[in-house]
């Protein structure tokens, strides 16, 4: 796997601005398209297996934790919640001692 367009400073902003968020489907396409891991065939790399293997690689001290799926039914505000049930992914950011 290559990553053809690799700006440490600007992909550590990117991925900071996604801790904690909840990243559905367009923007898990989103990340991946930031990110940028292709093969040798130069097919888009996807799925948080792939791109924490990237972020171990580069030593970037993020993770993707797995796949989780929202139960709710209502947000905060108590409109209905237009992602009931859809899975998404958490980032996470961690310190390196």
């Amino acid at each position: 796997m290559k990553n053809n367009k690799f700006d440490k400073s600007a992909l550590e902003n990117y991925l900071d601005e996604n801790i904690n968020k909840r990243l559905y489907k367009n923007d898990q396409t989103e990340l991946e398209k930031t990110i940028y891991l292709t093969d040798a065939e130069n097919k888009l790399q996807k799925g948080f297996k792939i791109l924490n293997a990237y972020f171990i690689e580069n030593n970037l001290p993020y993770t993707i934790n797995g796949i989780y799926f929202d139960k709710r039914t209502t947000l905060n505000d108590g409109s209905v919640n237009p992602n009931y049930k859809k899975g998404y992914w958490l980032m996470a950011k961690y310190t390196v001692n």
